[in-house]
């Protein structure tokens, strides 16, 4: 998993951009529904890799 990614939650969600990673957790970004902006931060246990930039 790097920058550039993208990956999913494994319990499910949105396909989500990988945008930094910092030890065990991993900073992305997505649109919501609205088509909002959104950011998070997540432990990498909890993603999967979907596709590799």
């Amino acid at each position: 998993m790097k920058e550039g990614d993208l990956v999913k939650l494994a319990t499910g969600g949105p396909l989500i951009k990988v945008t930094r990673i910092d030890d065990d957790y991993v900073m992305c970004s997505w649109m919501n529904n609205s088509g909002n902006h959104m950011s998070g931060s997540f432990p990498k246990h909890m993603l999967v890799l979907v596709s590799e930039n």
